[in-house]
């Protein structure tokens, strides 16, 4: 009589079964876990770098201004008028003219503001026949009569507070001095830039 081969019942199979489940689902939701962690750091990388780079541009802006429209000088803290930056270079306000009479640098007006849906849009217009500020936008989104189509440069940004309160994004604390800064995530990105030449005070 020969005896029957050794092999699994149907209850030890299902135990494995189930078993490898198990361990599947757990590195699933490993694998998922990790995933979305590191889609979080790319998007905090991408909204620093993007923060980053709109400090460039306003620094750039700021240190080549020479008549600047707003913020009005001692505009601090929230509220509309500190949320807009508008100036211009090569142009002197009192003689309405440019400062360079040769024309080989133009005139450029540019314009920097915060919407109500935390996005900071950048608009410029400049050549040899710009008269500041006409025709600049109305709102953050909107096209500069005869300048560049709006740039969204960094979105989901907002205001960062102090023991004193809100703070604009855009700050005049003195006359030729502008403080800019915004909360991105959790990081504050701040600057504060002086003026080279003394820019007009409106």
């Amino acid at each position: 009589m020969r005896r029957s081969s050794p092999g699994f019942t149907v209850a030890e199979l299902l135990l494995v079964v189930l078993l490898g489940a198990l361990v599947l689902l757990g590195l699933a939701s490993l694998f998922s876990s990790t995933y979305r962690f590191m889609e979080q750091g790319h998007a905090r990388d991408r909204f620093l770098a993007e923060a980053a780079m709109s400090m460039k541009s306003i620094s750039r802006d700021l240190h080549e201004t020479t008549v600047l429209y707003e913020p009005a000088s001692g505009c601090i803290g929230a509220g509309g008028a500190c949320d807009r930056l508008l100036g211009c270079t090569n142009w002197d306000d009192t003689l309405g003219a440019r400062i360079d009479p040769r024309g080989s640098v133009p005139i450029r007006c540019y314009q920097y503001c915060v919407n109500s849906s935390g996005e900071l849009w950048y608009t410029f217009q400049n050549g040899p026949a710009v008269h500041p500020p006409s025709g600049s936008p109305s709102s953050c989104a909107t096209t500069w009569s005869g300048g560049s189509t709006p740039i969204r440069l960094a979105y989901k940004i907002s205001r960062y507070t102090t023991p004193a309160g809100a703070r604009g994004y855009f700050e005049r604390t003195i006359r030729n001095r502008i403080e800019v800064g915004y909360v991105v995530g959790v990081s504050t990105v701040s600057t504060a830039v002086t003026m080279l030449m003394p820019a007009v005070a409106p």
